[in-house]
């Protein structure tokens, strides 16, 4: 995984951990250790940056309800927005689609739907279209 492919507060693996961006500084970022103290890794070999597979249990923990009789998890948000995750076989995500209707429930302002396999891909989807959601692991 390449650093200039995060932002200050996403979640990946570092080494085996899930840890929060903190800071990012050229072709190294800054993740919050168990300490809340900045460690620094880069990603020239010398530490594992991966990026965190976004899966239907951690959907759930974020407030997704799980729909008993489809494959897909959805939230709405307190400002409008919904926010559907298809799941795949295997517990997989194949895609999110993000909605938000106007005031008349008659037209969307917003309607989107792409394809994202991981956790900080999701937090910069929610991020882009302004919908303020802190991801939790």
């Amino acid at each position: 995984m390449r650093v200039t492919d995060l932002m200050v507060g996403d979640w990946v693996s570092v080494n085996g951990l899930n840890l929060k961006v903190g800071a990012i500084h050229a072709d190294e970022i800054g993740v919050f250790d168990p300490d809340y103290k900045i460690y620094w890794c880069s990603d020239d070999g010398l530490d594992r940056i991966d990026p965190i597979p976004l899966t239907e249990d951690i959907l759930v923990e974020n407030v997704f309800y799980r729909s008993p009789r489809w494959h897909y998890c959805e939230t709405t948000t307190d400002d409008g927005f919904k926010i559907y995750v298809q799941l795949g076989c295997g517990g997989t995500i194949d895609y999110v689609r993000i909605t938000k209707h106007n005031s008349d429930l008659m037209e969307r302002d917003l309607d989107a739907t792409v394809s994202i396999h991981y956790v900080h891909e999701l937090q910069h989807l929610l991020r882009l279209v302004g919908i303020k959601k802190e991801v939790q692991l």
